[in-house]
């Protein structure tokens, strides 16, 4: 297990715990059934996961673009997404018996983060050039659920949703004294109102729809009511955020190495999560009593996570095309390497 010394372990740890939250929440998603402590747990974890990744690919982000940065995105984002776009689809075609075809314009299942990924970072020297940043980015996460338009397509609605976490992230940074008391109160206080909400409609935390297309009782609410719904999923988003990023920026070499395996960890754990489904492990749960399932099945989506990280080691070049230009960077650094994508 070998750091490179130039590398912030306090990230490289977050990004593996944040990972792993995706990994846990997929896992728990295709387990819960109608446990009512697994609903909860599942709209605790969607709360502030993907605000959360957000942050920190804020952090290790940089308005600065040039050649090199144009590489990186290409080769580490855009084209593992088109590659893995494909296999995914293969997957899902092979599975179901259909027909194989390839849209890049409708990201699939979990690979939604890597676009976003690119339009975040392309957006960021633009944003950072306003006087309130944050700000700017806020209303257009508001604003984006009012146009029907700005949905799955591209990865549009989350893009601009989650936008506000990103540009956080990189004005912010790592906080630099860790306040764990506060972050655990304010996961209490998330954790009560996810348990509260269990039965609520999560698309309002996924940020992928427009307004009028998430239901609330069953009728669509009116713009001023989804604005104001959105409002509270980004405030409560801000808040698990904050606390989570105070508890899982430590400094242990284990999760450091693996946090600098993310990106494989986002983009293979789908796949065995999809096969475990279909071929009935994921039914093993079940069996498990309800009281111990929650546990089973974040216990089992860590060890997955960690599990995929080490495979990560051995198939980077699947992974991160660098390979490809003639003339490489020094891998290691923080800015080059982005946490991937949850899903929802």
């Amino acid at each position: 297990m070998r750091l490179e010394s130039t590398r912030d372990r306090a990230i490289d740890s977050a990004k593996f715990f944040l990972v792993a939250l995706v990994v846990i929440g997929h896992v728990v998603e295709n387990t819960r059934g109608g446990n009512a402590i697994m609903n909860a747990l599942y709209r605790f974890i969607y709360v502030f996961h993907v605000p959360a990744l957000a942050y920190i690919s804020g952090v290790v982000s940089t308005t600065d673009f040039g050649l090199r940065q144009g590489r990186r995105l290409l080769s580490g984002i855009l084209l593992p997404y088109l590659v893995f776009q494909g296999l995914y689809l293969w997957q899902a075609a092979a599975m179901t018996g259909g027909a194989w075809s390839l849209y890049p314009t409708n990201p699939y299942w979990l690979l939604w983060y890597l676009p976003t990924l690119i339009a975040w970072r392309l957006s960021l020297p633009i944003l950072m050039a306003a006087r309130w940043p944050i700000a700017l980015a806020v209303v257009i996460a508001l604003g984006a659920g009012l146009s029907m338009g700005i949905n799955t397509a591209y990865s549009a609605s989350r893009t601009l949703v989650f936008l506000p976490f990103f540009v956080a992230g990189h004005m912010f940074r790592m906080p630099r004294i860790r306040r764990v008391r506060g972050a655990i109160a304010g996961l209490v206080v998330l954790a009560a109102v996810a348990w509260v909400l269990r039965e609520a409609n999560p698309y309002w935390l996924y940020g992928s729809s427009p307004y009028r297309d998430i239901k609330v009782d069953g009728l669509a609410p009116s713009d001023a009511q989804g604005i104001a719904f959105r409002a509270i999923a980004l405030t409560a988003g801000a808040l698990g955020t904050w606390s989570v990023i105070q508890l899982v920026s430590v400094q242990w070499a284990w999760s450091a190495w693996l946090g600098q395996q993310s990106l494989g960890i986002y983009l293979l754990h789908g796949f065995l999560i999809r096969w475990a489904v279909a071929g009935g492990l994921a039914s093993l749960f079940f069996r498990i009593p309800d009281g111990w399932r929650t546990l089973a099945s974040a216990v089992a989506g860590l060890l997955l996570a960690a599990a995929v990280g080490a495979l990560s080691t051995y198939l980077k070049p699947a992974l991160d095309y660098k390979w490809l230009w003639r003339q490489t960077t020094r891998a290691g650094s923080n800015c080059q390497q982005v946490p991937t994508a949850p899903g929802g």
